[in-house]
């Protein structure tokens, strides 16, 4: 038998094993991005309810001082 038959199908092998690959690390880049993206909006929700507690004390010093 010829040596150039025996060589497609390592080849192809080869294809699907970098494209398996690929498909596995865009997907493992995406999980992190969610789990950034989670992060960033449970930092951003604690901002706003400490920035809204610290609104409710001023105006409640406003008022008292009135």
């Amino acid at each position: 038998m010829p040596a150039a038959t025996l060589f497609p199908a390592p080849i192809a092998y080869v294809k699907v094993v970098a494209v398996k690959k690929l498909v596995v690390g865009i997907k493992a880049m995406a999980c992190k991005f969610s789990v950034m993206i989670l992060k960033i909006s449970h930092i951003l929700k604690k901002l706003i309810v400490g920035y809204c507690i610290f609104l409710s004390i001023l105006l409640a010093l406003r008022a008292s001082t009135k």
